[in-house]
């Protein structure tokens, strides 16, 4: 760091300037993190950093270097749900949700092969929290599939510059989910109080003969079917003890729109009044 210094001489009461300068530099560098590294050779002079990390070996310390996400993707098809490759010309959207509700998408080839994942890298972000999520979109950008949202994923001084995420979802079955109550008049009953030991969920492909029937705990009190295909649906829920029919509700109509895609039906009501005397 330089320093000038204007030389005076005092003559007979009066004050003379000089025409020249003293020059001197003193030995201290600038260090404006104080981390003990100059600036000259700190690989992020503005953040502290004597151990002078560089994880992905750019040149840039790691305490500097912006965040991103590592992303692999693994899809799954069929009744079996195995592992496929990626259909001919997909492409995967990475859609990252800031706090903020703002949404930054990176796009990729979806390519890779059955039995190993695909990956990617996304655009440099800023520090925050995010939720994550993936799309399969097909040649006509169509929605094909879409993973599970990851919440609460965090980026911020402390990272190690990469956050890697791995996303594993079907590119064409979905499920649905329920949930249902007992009541008797005006009061909710539990499933022991009206012997019910079950609830059945059928659930019929419109316009096909093709159903599927599942049967789960009446004392549950909430379900998720098993993988189904996509398409439209006709859904009727039923109460049962044992292989007696207690009440049935009215069928719903209802949509698996694209693969992975989770569809909540809702509550189902039964009411156990007995019916009234003649």
């Amino acid at each position: 760091m330089k320093h000038w210094i204007v030389a005076a001489l005092l003559l007979g009461g009066l004050t003379l300037t000089g025409t020249g300068c003293v020059i001197y530099e003193d030995d201290e560098p600038s260090d404006s993190d104080g981390d003990g590294i100059s600036d000259a050779n700190d690989n992020c002079p503005n953040a502290p950093n004597s151990a002078q990390a560089d994880a992905d070996g750019d040149g840039i310390g790691t305490e500097c270097d912006p965040g991103y996400f590592a992303v692999s993707w693994f899809l799954r098809s069929g009744d079996a749900n195995e592992l496929v490759s990626c259909p001919d010309d997909h492409t995967i959207q990475v859609v990252s949700i800031e706090q903020s509700g703002s949404q930054l998408v990176d796009l990729f080839d979806c390519v890779g092969g059955s039995n190993s994942s695909s990956s990617g890298l996304t655009n440099d972000l800023p520090d925050g929290t995010y939720s994550i999520y993936i799309n399969l979109m097909s040649p006509d950008d169509e929605l094909v599939a879409q993973s599970a949202l990851v919440e609460d994923v965090v980026l911020d001084g402390n990272r190690i510059g990469v956050v890697d995420l791995d996303f594993e979802f079907s590119i064409d079955r979905g499920s649905f989910g329920l949930t249902w109550t007992l009541t008797e008049g005006d009061v909710e009953r539990t499933c022991s109080e009206v012997s019910a030991d079950k609830v059945a969920v059928n659930s019929i492909i419109v316009g096909t003969n093709q159903a599927f029937d599942d049967n789960f705990a009446c004392a549950d009190g909430q379900a998720i079917t098993p993988t189904l295909p996509i398409g439209s649906y006709t859904i009727a829920v039923s109460l049962h003890d044992g292989e007696t029919l207690l009440d049935e509700s009215l069928e719903r109509q209802a949509d698996i729109e694209f693969g992975n895609h989770f569809h909540d039906l809702g509550n189902f009501q039964f009411d156990l009044t007995p019916p009234s005397a003649p």
